[in-house]
């Protein structure tokens, strides 16, 4: 339905039906948005960049808007491709640490052995200070290594994403002003025409306007 709303030949032939999905498409937007903020505390350890970035995406919710708002939605896409490039980095450097809790580090290594002899201060029998995070070392030996990786350049890489569709838009939308102008045009058009025949009692439908 978005991909529709950008193909010429509908907006021209159909001003009612670019509308109507605008709407619907608008809708299931702020749904997503919402989803998104409320999950944004927690996903992928819930740090900052993390939060801000997918705030960022609530808040990109007329047609230059919705190209922009649709471009950063897709940015996700992008950050697919992105940040496997960024954990490449990380795993060749070496020495990355993050901070996980003890639940996610045992769910990460699904081995009990290894929980216990890797983190200690983890289990109901340590003698120290209790603790509730660790530090785990980013790396692609293991799956609790990959994790850590992921959680590391998450935030880096849906930044970069974001900026990459912020250029690609803006150079889009500066190319085909004149078809946001002839939009514009269009929609006052027919807003007039609706309002003419609004006031002699008669229905408005569909208007090829040029």
């Amino acid at each position: 339905m978005t991909v529709l709303q950008f193909v010429p030949g509908i907006r021209a032939r159909s001003i009612s039906y670019h509308r109507t999905a605008g709407k619907i498409i608008n809708v299931l937007s702020i749904v997503s948005a919402i989803s998104a903020c409320c999950v944004a505390r927690i996903s992928f350890g819930g740090e900052l960049s993390v939060q801000s970035s997918l705030y960022a995406l609530g808040l990109m919710t007329a047609w230059a808007w919705t190209i922009r708002a649709w471009s950063y939605q897709v940015s996700v896409i992008t950050l697919r491709f992105v940040m496997p490039l960024f954990m490449n980095i990380i795993f060749a450097s070496g020495g990355f640490y993050t901070t996980m809790g003890c639940d996610e580090v045992a769910n990460s290594l699904d081995n009990a052995t290894m929980f216990i002899h890797d983190y200690p201060q983890c289990q109901p029998g340590w003698t120290g200070k209790p603790v509730t995070q660790v530090s785990v070392l980013a790396g692609r030996h293991d799956q609790l290594g990959i994790a850590a990786a992921a959680r590391i350049t998450f935030g880096t890489s849906m930044w970069i994403s974001l900026c990459i569709h912020l250029i690609g838009t803006e150079y889009y939308l500066y190319k085909s002003k004149d078809e946001s102008d002839r939009l514009h045009r269009v929609s006052n058009k027919l807003q007039n025409i609706r309002r003419n025949k609004a006031s002699e009692g008669t229905v408005v439908t569909d208007y090829h306007l040029e």
